[in-house]
């Protein structure tokens, strides 16, 4: 039988790609990304997602290596007079600096800055990127590309900022995201992405409806988004009135499966 998801996102489906300003910023993305040995496979919606957080991580990659580059220049000419340990602590406090300008989460004890790179990689930046001097983590610095991950810390780059989708609500296994230009719904769970709630995009959602949708979403609860849906004015009269008949149709369905088990 049809569900509520079906309904809507077959008739409300619009990539975030197909959104004006959003493919004017996926161009340039889609530029550097490529420049940066990115291979880019799909242009989905949760894919576009998964490529704004490998830009910023990568742009905040190349910002450490800068820290690490322009601290080594001025130092360059007594390097190697100094042990590893001062050259280490010297690095660290020009790190601290660029560290106190950029938001992180913590994972495991972890700071992360980089959210498309494990914990182990942030490490490598956070505290101990002299290392980077050693011939061995050169590779680190233009062949990290199989270093990037998805999925790594569930919703915490959301909540941050670090895309153009926002966390709207969350539980310990799933957690809900909602983007503006596609005026829908990503529903996440500990196995990765699951599936989507599309709306119309005639009319913004309030706070309270965007909310409140969203925890429904969160639950699962198909019953508990038709009731907000039909109170609302989301949906046209005849959306509406399909609305209705599916939800009627899996009342009889639920009620012929009590009486079987009965």
């Amino acid at each position: 039988m049809k569900h509520l998801y079906e309904l809507l996102n077959k008739k409300y489906d619009k990539k975030l790609v197909e959104d004006k300003e959003y493919r004017k910023a996926w161009k340039k993305r889609k530029q550097r990304l490529e420049a940066c040995g990115v291979e880019v496979k799909d242009l989905d919606d949760v894919a576009m997602l998964y490529y704004e957080l490998v830009a910023y991580s990568i742009d905040v990659k190349e910002r450490f290596e800068e820290v690490f580059f322009d601290t080594y220049v001025r130092m360059y000419d007594y390097w190697y007079d100094l042990t590893y340990q001062e050259r280490k602590k010297q690095m660290n406090l020009d790190i601290m600096r660029l560290k106190q300008e950029l938001p992180c989460f913590v994972w495991d004890t972890q700071e992360i800055y980089m959210p498309c790179f494990q914990a182990k990689f942030n490490h490598l930046y956070t505290d101990e990127i002299i290392l980077l001097d050693l011939k061995q983590y050169h590779t680190f610095i233009r062949s990290y590309q199989d270093q990037l991950k998805g999925d790594l810390y569930g919703c915490l780059p959301y909540e941050l900022g670090w895309t153009s989708a926002a966390c709207i609500a969350k539980d310990e296994h799933c957690f809900v995201l909602y983007h503006e230009s596609s005026q829908r719904f990503y529903r996440y769970t500990d196995k990765g992405y699951e599936k989507c709630l599309s709306l119309p995009l005639k009319q913004k959602l309030t706070q309270d409806l965007k909310q409140s949708l969203g925890n429904a979403f969160l639950q699962d609860d198909e019953g508990r988004l038709g009731e907000i849906l039909l109170q609302s004015e989301l949906l046209s009269k005849r959306m509406q009135r399909k609305l209705i008949k599916l939800r009627k149709k899996q009342a009889k369905r639920v009620e012929k499966k009590k009486q079987k088990q009965e």
